[in-house]
């Protein structure tokens, strides 16, 4: 397991570990779901949390917390002389730039890319995405060739294509992918190991979203912005560039107060200090206020909610006057004394491991509606749960249930990728099964549902998250 920050006990950091205590226990009661967080104060890890079957060591897609780290290899790109903020995209990318460009085009600048005001009116990424698959264009020409509504740098609109091309902006430059170009400036000095960065078919990291690693690697990431560039004792970017990143640049409009605090270099303004967020709720908080950093992974549909339940603990964990307390004496590892250690459960379905019916359920088959995506459906008990058996012309999803823990399996499908997948589910009534899927990386997940009746079988699934609205699917069958 990796450790990037020295750990310590709350108290020594003049941390309360009550309110920790107490801040964990109305975070598992009023969210569903986090995975992970891990709390710094004053350069020390005080407090971690997981909820299982995730753990703060494993990695987990960061979502638009990736841009955060795109907006710092532009800050070691300027350090480095490669480019500075007011060039200008058609003179960086004059192969991709229309011959003839607009006005508002030319004056586009790197600045205008990191605070998301670019004069596009709408996101630009479905249209990226489009340049990227044409053999006629790439990202960037596609980028660059959309018009733009106004002016650059007169408004802000989320981006995400932007933050593509910041990417491919890095890779040009450096003559790296973003990844390998972070490897050594960012990434290994903040002992992070193994990171992951999502490519296009031209091996350009996606910038914008992408990054996979774990919650302890975010919160050594905060501490690094906390300490203004600085890490292990060397200043690894200019102090100033982290003042100008984490400063707001843009106003911002929004019905969630935490969104409407104007927008720096790809990283948003807080009521409390800045942050880069991600969809379903990865947060890296940044809280100069308290000398504090807030690391979370989850699987969120409302990402205000966390946000409230946080600001309004952050007087009982920081007071103004913490008891006083001995730090205790740093032992030989280096740490002093054992932070605050929480384990929690994504919420899952609880009863019972079989069903008085499974005995004459075990051999049959349902045949689906067509409209389900498969052709039949079987239950089959084992001896932790429940195994569900869908069948495809393309292929076989077996799923094995826990009833009492979570279970690692395989999405298995030829025709989708191949994910690591956990499963725990329990029949609720003699007739009901009820199981929860989660992806082990991401916060995506599916509920699922059978209800027996005779020789029917009513099967519905929801999904957890989604980046459009909650619809559950219902699909029919009957007994083969």
């Amino acid at each position: 397991m990796s450790h990037p920050l020295p750990r310590s006990a709350p108290e020594a950091q003049g941390v309360s570990r009550d309110a920790v205590r107490s801040l964990f226990a109305r975070l598992d009661a009023e969210l569903d779901s986090l995975h992970g967080l891990v709390l710094v104060r004053h350069g020390h890890v005080v407090a971690e949390a997981n909820w299982e079957p995730y753990a703060v060591d494993a990695a987990h897609a960061l979502y638009s917390v990736s841009k955060s780290f795109t907006s710092t290899a532009i800050g070691f790109a300027v350090a480095e002389g490669l480019l500075g903020v007011d060039d200008r995209l058609v003179e960086l990318f004059p192969d991709a730039a229309p011959a003839d460009p607009s006005p508002r085009l030319a004056e586009l600048r790197v600045r205008h890319l990191l605070t998301m005001s670019t004069g596009h009116a709408e996101d630009t990424f479905d249209a990226v995405a489009a340049g990227i698959a044409s053999e006629d264009s790439s990202g960037v020409a596609a980028f660059l060739a959309l018009p733009l509504e106004h002016d650059p740098g007169a408004r802000f609109v989320y981006n995400t294509g932007a933050s593509y091309v910041l990417s491919a902006l890095v890779q040009r430059l450096s003559g790296e992918r973003l990844l390998d170009y972070l490897t050594p400036r960012l990434l290994e000095p903040l002992g992070i190991v193994g990171a992951g960065w999502q490519q296009d078919r031209h091996g350009i990291d996606f910038g914008g979203f992408g990054l996979s690693i774990t919650t302890r690697d975010i919160a050594a990431f905060g501490e690094f912005l906390l300490r203004r560039g600085r890490a292990g004792g060397r200043q690894l970017l200019p102090a100033e560039w982290i003042d100008t990143a984490s400063a707001a640049h843009v106003a911002n409009a929004s019905d969630w107060p935490d969104w409407r605090q104007g927008y720096g270099y790809q990283f948003w303004r807080s009521r409390h200090g800045f942050r880069g967020d991600g969809a379903f709720g990865q947060f890296c908080l940044v809280l100069p206020e308290h000398d504090a950093v807030i690391a979370i992974t989850a699987s969120l549909r409302e990402l205000q909610e966390p946000l409230e339940i946080l600001w309004g603990a952050l007087d009982g964990l920081f007071p103004a006057s913490p008891p006083e307390r001995s730090p205790e004496p740093s032992r030989a590892d280096g740490t002093q004394g054992a932070p605050e250690l929480a384990h929690f459960e994504v919420p899952a379905p609880t009863g019972a491991r079989t069903s008085p019916r499974l005995a004459s359920l075990a051999w049959a088959r349902y045949q689906l509606e067509p409209s389900s995506g498969f052709d039949t459906l079987e239950i089959e008990p084992h001896r932790e749960g429940t195994t569900l058996v869908f069948e495809a012309e393309d292929g076989v999803q077996r799923i094995h249930f826990g009833a009492t823990r979570w279970i690692p399996g395989t999405s298995t499908r030829p025709a989708e990728p191949a994910t690591p997948i956990r499963a725990r589910g329990a029949w609720v009534s003699d007739a009901v099964f009820r199981g929860r899927v989660v992806a082990a990386d991401d916060p995506h997940g599916v509920d699922h549902e059978l209800r027996l009746d005779g020789d029917d079988v009513v099967w519905t699934r929801t999904p957890l998250v989604s980046f459009g609205p909650i619809t559950t699917r219902t699909s029919r069958g009957r007994r083969a």
